[in-house]
């Protein structure tokens, strides 16, 4: 997480806050970006114990920090104290609010990034599926039960495989399509079952 977003979900109210918050727990001030580790182990407590009255200095000593020469980390504020803003949003809250966001927008920038290639990887899956065995089978099942049904309707084998030659050829020779015909088939079966035997 950047300063800036610790900046804008604490609502702290200065940078010279931020980079003496920073100091206070032993992370490094010049530094863009922090781990969440850096971010729940040090920053949030150090945040905490600064909301609830501790000194910059005292911050410090809880983390064993002093500056080189052993003295004490110099602050910009003094007094470490910062005054309430009215705030009734606790520290973890506003912290795990802006979290949850920044994952939100990290989600939808990585769909915007994704969704050029989606239709490809749609049409590769499809066809992966397509070429399995397991489709395969199922299509082969699927036309042998369709196969199955025509005969059963028609009459099997020779009889069946005459019929389906002769509608081929009686189709192109007039010009119907296979809709047509079934219509005509239909309307010629229909009149064969309503006159009398």
């Amino acid at each position: 997480m950047s300063k800036s977003q610790l900046q804008e979900l604490l609502e702290i109210s200065s940078k010279n806050t931020l980079r003496d918050s920073l100091k206070s727990c032993g992370l490094e001030t010049k530094k863009e970006r922090y781990t969440a580790d850096e971010i729940w182990h040090h920053f949030i407590p150090a945040r905490q114990m600064i909301e609830s009255g501790k000194t910059y200095k005292e911050v410090a000593e809880h983390f064993g920090l002093k500056d080189s020469g052993g003295s004490d980390v110099d602050f910009a504020d003094t007094d470490g104290v910062e005054a309430d803003d009215g705030n009734d949003v606790g520290l973890t809250d506003g912290l795990e609010v802006g979290i949850a966001e920044g994952v939100v927008r990290s989600v939808e920038d990585s769909i915007e990034q994704v969704l050029p290639y989606v239709p490809q990887l749609v049409v590769h899956t499809l066809k992966q599926k397509l070429n399995s065995q397991q489709m395969k089978t199922a299509i082969s099942q699927e036309m042998n039960k369709q196969l199955e049904s025509d005969r059963q309707k028609t009459g099997g084998g020779k009889a069946f495989l005459l019929k389906k030659m002769r509608q081929q050829n009686q189709n192109q020779l007039t010009g119907t399509t296979s809709q047509e015909q079934n219509l005509l088939e239909a309307s010629v079966e229909n009149s064969n079952e309503s006159s009398p035997s």
